[in-house]
């Protein structure tokens, strides 16, 4: 049974490399939408590019005020 991987390779290298830019573009375009409903600039999701940035963006979104646990003081 072939793997996602071994199904990739057998592909023209022209294919597997579009199938891997839009599987790349609609990650970090869904992303920058859930950044932008939370009110933060989308173009953080670029951090997702890259490994151990993405860690951070993820630690540092956890810890974030959501907008709906601000206060209205």
């Amino acid at each position: 049974m072939m793997t996602g991987l071994d199904l990739l390779m057998s592909l023209p290298p022209w294919l597997g490399y579009l199938i891997l830019g839009l599987e790349i573009l609609v990650f970090v375009s869904c992303a920058g939408f859930v950044l932008a409903r939370l009110g933060h600039k989308p173009f953080w999701a670029l951090l997702l590019l890259v490994p151990v940035l993405q860690v951070a963006l993820w630690w540092g979104l956890a810890y974030t005020i959501w907008p709906r646990e601000k206060l209205d003081t």
